[in-house]
């Protein structure tokens, strides 16, 4: 998985705009015409909080094995 244009600003930014939908979520709960179209909404930012911390997970191993990269002697590498 190439991890380079991916930015914990990113993933961030991501977490704030699903808190919008989440909402949004709870909101469409409230009316029996739209539950079902809540439970949907929501189970799909469930689904992308996930996905975004799984990404957020990889890129941060993905830091981490690179400074250990940088600061092994050049004969281990």
């Amino acid at each position: 998985m190439n991890l380079h244009r991916i930015s914990f600003s990113a993933i961030k930014q991501l977490h704030l705009e699903l808190d919008r939908f989440e909402e949004q979520g709870k909101m469409e709960m409230k009316d029996p015409r739209t539950q079902p179209l809540g439970i949907a909404r929501l189970d799909l930012v469930e689904e992308c909080r996930r996905r975004l911390m799984f990404l957020k997970y990889m890129l941060k191993d993905a830091e981490e094995h690179a400074d250990e990269r940088r600061r092994s002697p050049p004969d281990q590498q």
